[in-house]
């Protein structure tokens, strides 16, 4: 992880004028490496800015996009012709943030997604914002499909395959503004409803209750006909079988 130690050393390096830089960058072309290293330790400062820039809009760690961000630096020294008329600082930018954005495209998903997947990924997201304002709605699968002129089983793959992934520890506040673990707000769908399973055992009981009034064997033939055995169901020994015999035995 990344601390202040960091960032007092690349504090420590002194910026460069226009001169300075295109000197450098010429002797850089002629393969002087200390000209190099020093047009590449003058400017991280601005690799650092930019990763900052795009840390608040991405889930990717600082450290991550500092290093992708320093790599497009290294890419842009290599390339840069000082003979062309660009400054530097504004060349260098454009291959950081290229670096950086397709760092933060190929893992702001599940999943790792190949570069022609990512590029599926940034298009899709343009589309939509586009269809939005245009209609005032979002675009269906299959619209987006037709506007990237893919089919919708590669555009569902590349959707969910773009998905956050969700940390069931992470700690939320719910209606009564009490942090809990997001686990412990998930709804259990298996589990019954409890007004619906207090309704049933009252209706349960008043049904057995207006039982008691038949004969054993009738009310054996009810419970078997209807199913009302669960109450029996917690005994070891219990059977269709043996219930009925112990009916036949009681007359």
């Amino acid at each position: 992880m990344l601390d202040s130690y960091y960032f007092n050393e690349v504090g420590r390096h002194d910026l460069l004028t226009r001169e300075e830089e295109v000197a450098l960058a010429r002797r850089s072309r002629k393969g002087d490496k200390n000209a190099r290293d020093k047009l590449v330790l003058s400017n991280l400062r601005l690799a650092i800015k930019i990763a900052k820039e795009f840390h608040g809009k991405s889930k990717c760690s600082l450290e991550d996009l500092i290093q992708e961000s320093n790599l497009g630096l290294c890419k842009a020294v290599e390339l840069f012709d000082p003979d062309r008329g660009f400054k530097f600082s504004t060349y260098a930018s454009w291959w950081m943030k290229q670096r950086v954005r397709s760092h933060i495209l190929g893992n702001s998903g599940i999943a790792r997604l190949p570069g022609n997947a990512r590029m599926i990924n940034w298009q899709a997201k343009q589309k939509t914002k586009e269809y939005e304002e245009e209609f005032g709605r979002s675009p269906t699968l299959q619209e987006l499909a037709d506007l990237l002129n893919v089919s919708t089983s590669v555009m569902r793959g590349v959707r969910s395959c773009s998905s956050y992934p969700v940390n069931l520890d992470a700690q939320v506040n719910d209606e009564n503004s009490v942090a809990r673990p997001f686990h412990e707000t998930i709804e259990d769908e298996t589990i019954e409803d409890a007004s619906n399973t207090i309704d049933k055992n009252r209706l349960i009981k008043a049904i057995y209750e207006s039982m008691s009034s038949l004969t054993k064997r009738e009310q054996v033939v009810l419970r078997l006909r209807f199913g009302l055995i669960d109450d029996l169901k917690s005994d070891p020994d219990f059977s269709p079988q043996r219930l009925v015999l112990s009916a036949q035995e009681s007359e």
